[in-house]
């Protein structure tokens, strides 16, 4: 459905055009056309290179050339309705689809064509508030923007720009996030955009990224991920391992999560700072939070959880991510102790 549906749009959109493909295929074989042949091996090659290979997360628009063949089949089943009825009412039915097709796409388009996508507004909003000795931590998905929008900051991907600038808190960090935060610039979060795209752009943010909230991932924490509703994880693998800067705290709170989906009913997490550990349990669908003292100085965290999944092994939940997880890892906190 992803591959074959979801580029025409609704259901009840697709649907009656599918319909008229299919019906199209039997008045191909009935007149023995051989010229469709050449472009129904390469559409249905493709196809099925897409339905084998790809992830449906990544959307239709990899499906996108397998569509003139079905755009090809409708229109010979509709030409033998305009053959069949008046033409009063074939029009009508066309200018039906029709206006069905751009109320569905409208909104994108309008946007589109009216503004700034979220990427080039969050880089304006950067070249006109922040200070060019400013640090820029970019998202994997924004690096192209950052490097040809921003070239004028020093930009790096967020655990390089972590694991450099860290420990310095003299140094400002913004972090050009792909995804809601304290500045963000939204495009309409529509229907069309979901089905066409990763779901990436729709909202980009740009946040100071205060030295309390610095820390460099060393071992088992995967990039940054987040969603149009302003939540932010990382996942966490087998074993995690965060450095903490030296910034005079002795105490840090982390946060915990696992998502509605989540395949295991809990998770049981061990976490050691400087010899001294703690057990905290995050449940499926539930937040779960720990804070610890630590003497004064830089601190290692190590995060061992009991159990760990691998998206793509959990039955029936049609995800090709071969990643090892535990928990989702939201937010890690220093602070001095009163």
């Amino acid at each position: 459905l992803r591959f074959l549906a979801h580029p025409w749009g609704p259901k009840w959109l697709s649907l009656p055009l599918l319909a008229l493909a299919a019906a199209g295929v039997a008045f191909v074989v009935r007149r023995r056309d051989g010229r469709v042949l050449p472009l129904a091996a390469g559409c249905l090659v493709y196809l099925g290179f897409a339905a084998a290979t790809m992830d449906p997360a990544d959307a239709v628009r990899y499906a996108i050339p397998a569509l003139p063949l079905i755009a090809l089949l409708a229109s010979l089943s509709f030409g033998w309705i305009e053959r069949q009825t008046p033409a009063a009412l074939t029009f009508v039915v066309a200018l039906f689809y029709a206006a069905g097709a751009y109320a569905y796409a409208s909104p994108l388009l309008r946007a589109r064509a009216t503004s700034d996508s979220p990427p080039v507004a969050a880089a304006k909003w950067i070249r006109a508030h922040v200070p060019r000795g400013t640090i820029l931590l970019y998202d994997p998905a924004l690096g192209p923007h950052a490097q040809f929008l921003l070239r004028e900051w020093k930009a790096m991907r967020v655990d390089a720009g972590l694991a450099a600038y860290g420990n310095r808190p003299e140094v400002p960090l913004v972090l050009y996030a792909d995804g809601e935060g304290e500045h963000t610039f939204r495009w309409p979060d529509t229907d069309a955009y979901r089905k066409l795209t990763r779901q990436h752009y729709v909202s980009v943010s740009v946040s100071e990224l205060e030295p309390r909230e610095r820390y460099r991932a060393v071992e088992g924490v995967y990039g940054p991920e987040r969603t149009r509703d302003g939540q932010s994880w990382r996942w966490l693998g087998a074993r995690a391992v965060l450095d903490l800067p030296d910034l005079g705290a002795n105490r840090v709170r982390i946060v915990l999560r696992a998502p509605p989906e989540y395949p295991l009913p809990e998770n049981r997490v061990r976490v050691e700072i400087h010899g001294h550990s703690e057990f905290l349990t995050v449940q499926r669908d539930a937040t779960s939070e720990l804070t610890m003292t630590f003497p004064k100085g830089p601190a290692r965290i190590t995060l061992t959880p009991a159990l760990t999944f691998v998206p793509a092994n959990v039955p029936g939940a049609r995800n090709r991510d071969r990643r090892t997880l535990s928990v989702m890892l939201t937010r890690v906190e220093q602070s001095v102790s009163p």
